[in-house]
Formats: structure tokens, C-alpha cells, sequence
């Protein structure tokens, strides 16, 4: 592997971005720009902001917990609690499913492409001690 880092190549999100280093990376692993079609990108930003959202969510529900003496306005309030409740606690464990497996996903990328780096160095010594 060069001094390319890979995991900053697999998340730029514009081309112009990569630099002069990446590109001769690329240049040099061609494999690469074939998996490029098979890249999936939702910016892990955009799910942190999620997350936030949904921490916002779960601690607004323990605001608005009010206590009413009228017995519907209560049970009103009850319930729009356990809903902001509910969507926050469901918003957490998606984005942080998402998150994990993303995560994952990346690190499966970059063992799939080392392992395939690995064969190809394989298969040019095996074709160098071949008497040909």
C-alpha cells in the first residue's frame, strides 16, 4: 500500500477534491475506479445530524411532560409525549444501526481490496518464476 489513505479516498464526495497523490493512486490501482460504481454514499454528517435531532427529540419529551388537572388534557399530553419519546428512541437506534454498519461496510471494502492487491502481487511472481 502506498501513503495513500484509503479511507480518505472512499470519502471524498467530489472529484475535484482528490489530490495529486490520490489520483496517481488511482492512476496506479485501476481496480479502484471499477468498484467506484458500486460506491454508496450517505454523508455520515447528515446521520450525525440525524442523531442530534433525535437526542433533541428524546429530551423534548421530558420537557413537555406537563401535569394537567383535567383528566384528557392529561392523557393529551401523556400521549404527545410518548410519541416525541417513541420517534426520538426509534431515530437513535436506526441511525446508530446505520452508522455501525457503514462503518462496516468500509472496513469489508478496504480488506476486499487489499485482498485483491495481494492476489494480483501473487499472480505477477507466480508469472515472473514461470519459464517462459
Amino acid at each position: 500500500m502506498s501513503d495513500v489513505n484509503l479511507d480518505e479516498l472512499l470519502l471524498v464526495d467530489d472529484p475535484e477534491a482528490l489530490t495529486d497523490a490520490q489520483i496517481a493512486y488511482l492512476r496506479d490501482h485501476p481496480e479502484l475506479l471499477d468498484l467506484i460504481g458500486e460506491r454508496e454514499t450517505l454523508g455520515t454528517r447528515h446521520l450525525w445530524r440525524i442523531l442530534i435531532a433525535a437526542l433533541i427529540l428524546v429530551a423534548l419529551s421530558k420537557v413537555i411532560a406537563a401535569r394537567f388537572d383535567n383528566a384528557f388534557d392529561q392523557v393529551i399530553a401523556d400521549t404527545l409525549v410518548d410519541l416525541v419519546f417513541e420517534m426520538g428512541a426509534a431515530l437513535i437506534g436506526s441511525v446508530a444501526t446505520v452508522i455501525f454498519i457503514e462503518h462496516r461496510g468500509k472496513k469489508q471494502f478496504i480488506a476486499n481490496i487489499r485482498f485483491r492487491e495481494a492476489v494480483q502481487r501473487r499472480i505477477g511472481q507466480l508469472e515472473n518464476r514461470q519459464p517462459g
